[in-house]
């Protein structure tokens, strides 16, 4: 008998979390049930089945995505996709690829993102890395001297542990729709991320939240962090964790990294969630305290409806460019592609025709459209690494214009 892949019902959530922890070396607790069990989409959920044993799981959540010009577009998240290692190699992964992206085209959703446990799987699927982030460190011994105080007013304050979710949370959504790269967070997540669990800690304290407040009262940033501490053998000399953060403009979150350099007893600020092009360091009279200890791949991107995706995204520059996007993993959403820009930044785009019709203006993988979707990378990067092919210089040129942004884009959310 075959191994089926198919959806899952009610009374397999928790049979559903616990096979899916197996592939991560995990057995999970019972406080990991009750938290996937808050966030876990039952309709989107599907499992791989061999005589009855759950071999392979996948899920997905519903989020709104973010993109150029502050459009929110569906998004599939895709998650808990993982096969127990005696069934790798075996077809396995493929079938749940297919039978969830068939899933998330009929739902309408343009776009399917996700977070790569392991960078090499995912591209042959379609999917591009499409924002990063830099795990950074900042030497705040003696305190951490700004070249200008933050333009910010207002005021700071802590807030009760009771309160974190339900004084951040509306900050939070405010701020991912200007967020290029973000995701919403729906209510579940929030009574989820309400717990502060001991395992989520990592040796650290608890955690503190620190607001900002404008001059007439309203919250407009936030960081949570925690304390790990530590002892040199001449004073204390803890660390700051950062473990999310939101702020209405670059100045409040700069008042919020001055307050975080303040901390008594404390050396050093650490985060994972910093874009990399953080103004931070060019706000320092010292920016050799700025230490970006790694760079790495986050949001993966995938599109299954090129023309929506596309017309969903506003573009810097105006112009008229035909791109070819081979897609052999799901060829119905790939195809020639006519793109339209006008003055002011909106777009049409049509398909018209296949891949393989015609003379494109760039021609590339469904991956490299992920990467180049939020404009992380520019078209010429991916050509100077044989992964796009342009019509000719002027074509490039062109597109470097019309797709990049301002500002890299940025997603500080786990899933």
């Amino acid at each position: 008998m075959g191994i089926e892949v198919r959806g899952i019902t009610d009374d397999e959530r928790v049979r559903f979390i616990r096979s899916g922890s197996t592939p991560f070396g995990e057995h999970a607790t019972d406080e990991q049930v009750e938290d996937e069990g808050t966030v876990l989409e039952t309709d989107r959920s599907l499992v791989a089945v061999d005589g009855g044993h759950l071999v392979g799981t996948a899920s997905a959540y519903s989020f709104e995505l973010t993109v150029p010009g502050g459009s929110q577009v569906p998004a599939a998240g895709v998650t808990w996709v993982g096969v127990l290692p005696t069934h790798r190699r075996r077809g396995v992964l493929r079938s749940m690829m297919v039978f969830q992206l068939d899933d998330v085209a009929a739902r309408g959703e343009p776009i399917a993102v996700l977070t790569a446990s392991e960078a090499s799987i995912y591209g042959r699927f379609g999917y591009g890395v499409g924002t990063r982030l830099a795990k950074v460190s900042i030497d705040t011994r003696g305190g951490l001297e700004l070249r200008s105080e933050p333009a910010a007013g207002g005021r700071l304050r802590l807030v009760e542990p009771d309160e974190h979710v339900a004084v951040t949370a509306p900050v939070y959504d405010r701020v991912r729709r200007i967020r290029v790269g973000e995701l919403s967070r729906p209510d579940p997540w929030w009574t989820m991320l309400q717990r502060d669990r001991e395992k989520w800690r990592d040796d650290a304290s608890a955690r503190f939240c620190v607001v900002h407040e404008d001059d007439g009262g309203s919250v407009d940033g936030y960081c949570w962090y925690r304390i790990k501490s530590g002892d040199s053998g001449t004073g204390a000399r803890g660390e700051v964790r950062i473990w999310d953060i939101a702020a209405a403009t670059d100045d409040v979150e700069a008042a919020l990294l001055s307050y975080l350099a303040g901390i008594d007893l404390t050396a050093s600020i650490t985060t994972w969630c910093r874009p990399v092009d953080d103004p931070w360091p060019y706000r320092l009279v010292d920016q050799r305290r700025y230490r970006v200890q790694l760079v790495h791949d986050h949001l993966y991107v995938r599109l299954l409806d090129v023309p929506a995706a596309l017309c969903a995204r506003t573009y810097e520059s105006p112009g008229s460019i035909t791109v070819a996007v081979d897609d052999p993993f799901r060829p119905a959403a790939g195809g020639l592609f006519r793109l339209e820009v006008s003055d002011e930044g909106k777009a049409t785009c049509e398909r018209v025709g296949e891949a393989g019709d015609g003379r494109a203006d760039l021609r590339l993988g469904a991956a490299a459209l992920g990467s180049l979707y939020l404009g992380d990378v520019t078209p010429s990067v991916l050509a100077a690494a044989a992964r796009a092919v342009p019509a000719s210089g002027a074509s490039l040129r062109l597109a470097d214009r019309m797709l990049p942004t301002t500002r890299k884009p940025l997603c500080l959310s786990e899933f």
